[in-house]
């Protein structure tokens, strides 16, 4: 075992890429795919020699019901056929948290092109941080051509501070390092991260022999240039947002600076400024993420949710479509289609797209409440009574099934 990361999949998308369920499936980077953007960030990371970490009060990372995780697993060939059975211990606390960490990552990765020979290529990245923040943990990464790693902070008066340095980086010893004392960074600190690259014959760790080319990717023989760093914002009184998304935002603009094709950068971007009511922008973000990933169930239903928000209907029903047929198991995409299809008058369309989405989550109360309401729309009020019904025994709250059921009973003819 070389190392291993446990990841939180709060919708279960992860699933879909096994081809039977418990079979797992190969792939160094998992990307989690969510309908929102989540900023919760814990380094939950293991490699050999690891201790347990058990986290401060207030800082217990979030499960909740349905949520997946995923044991991601590095191994090393022996050169045989190895059974491995993993096991993961979890600690469960009766207090809920109260503080909640950001991930940040800097990355310059485009920028890993590395000629045969070069014993001296640097690589950096900045970011300016829009808010203060306490630092808790640094996490560096590259593979085995970096053999020097700084991280510094730059303060607003010039001043620097190093953060980490690494003078003779070592792969197979790699770590998250967690500071003993949180560091303040006040906003305005600019986090710099330099690595130094050696491709000659010099370097004992160069997997290529003769040296060869190198870019960036996933494999040993490729290379990489991360840096991730765990830290708690300090709010800003003059600012009522939450920072955690204020800092999230500032770095999905820096990535898609650093690299106009970076997909992950625009989705999140959209889905940030969609939850903060910037929907012109949210699309504009959502249309770059589509061009980059034509077809994405995901991104299409993003899309079509954000013209529907924007009241573009037959720009969101062609979107909300094509994610339905896609992925015609995607609750998400056949309940907004359902939706926008009822914001024209087209009924029967909606009860058509809704009645899968119950069939799809059938504990979904606002699927059954729309369900009901488009029936009644039709005329077809028995059926209506049903489903309004059914979203009440699910959420004795609906008040749009309250709505037309009231209207139903105040409709119908007394004897």
């Amino acid at each position: 075992m070389h190392h291993a990361n446990l990841l939180v999949d709060r919708t279960q998308s992860a699933r879909r890429q096994e081809g039977s369920p418990g079979s797992g499936f190969p792939g160094m980077e998992l990307q989690i795919e969510s309908e929102s953007f989540d900023p919760d960030g814990h380094f939950l990371f293991w490699k050999p020699g690891s201790p347990p970490i058990i986290e401060p009060a207030g800082l217990a990372l979030r499960l909740d019901p349905g949520n997946d995780l995923v044991l991601n697993t590095h191994l090393q060939p022996s050169g045989k056929a190895e059974p491995i059975q993993p096991s993961v211990g979890i600690y469960f606390t009766n207090q809920p948290a109260t503080r909640f960490p950001v991930l940040l990552q800097l990355d310059n990765d485009r920028a890993l092109d590395i000629p045969a020979g070069d014993s001296n290529f640097l690589v950096s990245d900045e970011f300016t941080l829009p808010e203060g923040v306490q630092l808790l943990a640094i996490y560096p990464h590259a593979h085995y051509l970096c053999r020097d790693m700084l991280a510094l902070a730059r303060f607003p008066d010039g001043a620097e501070k190093t953060l980490i340095h690494i003078a003779r980086w070592d792969l197979n010893w790699q770590a998250v390092f967690r500071l003993a004392q949180p560091e303040l960074l006040p906003q305005g600190t600019t986090i710099v991260m330099r690595y130094r690259y050696d491709n000659s014959s010099d370097n004992i760790s160069n997997p290529n022999n003769p040296p060869q080319r190198v870019r960036a990717g996933n494999r040993a023989v490729d290379e990489m240039a991360h840096l991730w760093l765990q830290v708690l914002p300090v709010a800003s009184a003059a600012d009522s947002r939450d920072p955690r998304m204020i800092l999230q935002e500032a770095l999905a603009r820096h990535h898609i600076e650093n690299n106009p094709d970076d997909f992950e950068a625009h989705y999140n971007l959209a889905a940030m400024l969609q939850l903060r009511g910037a929907t012109r922008e949210a699309v504009q973000q959502y249309q770059s993420a589509l061009a980059l990933r034509a077809g994405d169930a995901a991104v299409e239903n993003a899309l079509g949710g954000a013209l529907l928000a924007s009241n573009q209907i037959p720009e969101a029903i062609a979107h909300l479509a094509a994610a339905a047929a896609a992925r015609p198991e995607y609750f998400d995409a056949h309940y907004n289609l359902g939706i926008a299809q009822a914001t024209t008058g087209n009924f029967p369309a909606a009860v058509q797209e809704l009645t899968t989405a119950v069939k799809l989550k059938p504990d979904d109360a606002g699927a059954e409440a729309n369900l009901g309401a488009a029936f009644a729309e039709l005329g077809e009020t028995q059926k209506a009574i049903l489903h309004l019904n059914r979203a009440l025994q699910l959420d004795p709250g609906n008040g749009l099934a309250k709505e037309n059921l009231a209207a139903l009973r105040g409709a119908a003819p007394q004897p």
